[in-house]
């Protein structure tokens, strides 16, 4: 069995969003981060509208979530939107920084699976990376002062969604 899990992040507000039909590639990130390099210019003086002109000029549509760290969270909506972002030096002529988010690009799936027990991580990610696996967490408990590992394990995705189902040698493992 495979679990999501989901992340919340506080402090975001959403300025706009257009488009929202048209869905982003596997071979660009969704989600890209605009960090201010300017210290005598600020995200929290420039008012929304300002910068959904600002995104919209760059890639034709309104995309973009502001967070109150002087940073930016830009929602792509297909590859020619994120590829434009990266490309861009400047937003309302403030010199920003834009890069794919750290975080929310990747997804995350539980599973637990006895037969993997004898694996190393490292056989676990090369043998699922075909599956778009590409970190993975065995999942260890503390009892009496030992670690006792678990046949639970994290599965980190190189997309926004988890597959409907991996192949673990003849076991298939469904969501």
């Amino acid at each position: 069995m495979i679990t999501t899990t989901t992340t919340t992040y506080k402090n975001s507000t959403t300025i706009s969003m257009n488009n929202s039909t048209n869905k982003s590639t596997n071979n660009s990130p969704k989600f890209l981060t605009a960090t201010f390099t300017d210290p005598n210019k600020s995200l929290l003086k420039l008012n929304p509208f300002q910068l959904a002109n600002a995104t919209d000029t760059v890639t034709g549509s309104k995309i973009a979530n502001v967070t109150k760290l002087n940073n930016i969270l830009l929602e792509t909506y297909n590859e020619k939107q994120s590829i434009a972002l990266q490309h861009t030096e400047f937003l309302d002529s403030i010199h920003a920084k834009i890069s794919p988010h750290n975080s929310m690009n990747f997804s995350k799936g539980v599973i637990k699976i006895p037969e993997l027990d004898n694996c190393s991580l490292d056989e676990i990610i090369g043998n699922l990376f075909s599956a778009g696996v590409i970190n993975s967490r065995h999942i260890t408990v503390l009892r009496d002062s030992q670690t006792i590992y678990t046949n639970t394990y994290v599965l980190t995705f190189n997309n926004l969604h988890i597959p409907d189902h991996i192949n673990i040698g003849d076991t298939r493992v469904f969501q």
